[in-house]
């Protein structure tokens, strides 16, 4: 297993705690269609939340929100509309979050920075 796939497993699971931690139902993790994959998908206020997670060691390459293009933004916005399809959730508010990670090299602190309403 690649070093970015355990990083990005590590700071989805942190991603998942936080969202716990703020009373969001988690549907979904990792929903995939031939279009592309949402990394979280979560309830809360009747609204459906669709998550992009980005973890980083390091800021040297910039923000982790700076990684999500239109293309990016694009295969999301296709996978949701799949997902609301699938699971019948037609009538439901959707918004698109970023949760940034920057992980620390020398102990088990961490920084969460959650972005609403990304795109």
């Amino acid at each position: 297993m690649g070093n970015n796939k355990i990083i990005g497993d590590y700071g989805e699971g942190l991603a998942c705690n936080y969202l716990i931690q703020n009373e969001y139902k988690i549907l979904c993790r990792n929903y995939r269609t031939r279009f592309g994959e949402i990394d979280i998908i979560a309830l809360k206020d009747k609204v459906l939340h669709i998550f992009e997670v980005k973890s980083r060691y390091s800021l040297k390459f910039g923000f982790p929100s700076e990684c999500i293009n239109k293309i990016k933004m694009q295969n999301i916005i296709t996978t949701t509309q799949q997902y609301i399809y699938e699971y019948k959730f037609f009538k439901t508010n959707v918004e698109f979050d970023l949760i940034e990670i920057v992980l620390n090299y020398d102990n088990d602190n961490f920084i969460i920075n959650h972005i609403k309403n990304i795109f």
